[in-house]
């Protein structure tokens, strides 16, 4: 089967509004749980918002995750977590 090309698929601008309200709110959330590891991150290296946003450049919320687990090994953090392995 032929995979069509981005422009040969239709664009649906008239959604219903139920649907275009729950696609907001995938987005809203999303951006939240992306936004979490961030204020942790910049918690962690003692930075301001604004401050952690120039030095903390990342690839997003995976290599944030990443970034906080090896802080916690490094400063023997104690967390409820368990770490398996």
């Amino acid at each position: 089967m032929r995979t069509p090309h981005p422009r040969e698929a239709p664009v649906v601008r008239d959604l219903p509004l139920s649907l275009m309200r729950e696609i907001g709110r995938v987005i809203f959330f999303y951006a939240c749980v992306e936004c979490r590891p961030s204020v942790i991150l910049y918690d962690f290296l003692h930075l301001s918002k604004v401050l952690g946003c120039v030095v903390a450049r990342d690839g997003g919320a995976m290599n944030q995750f990443d970034l906080i687990c090896d802080l916690i090994s490094l400063k023997n953090v104690k967390t409820g977590v368990m770490a398996l392995g």
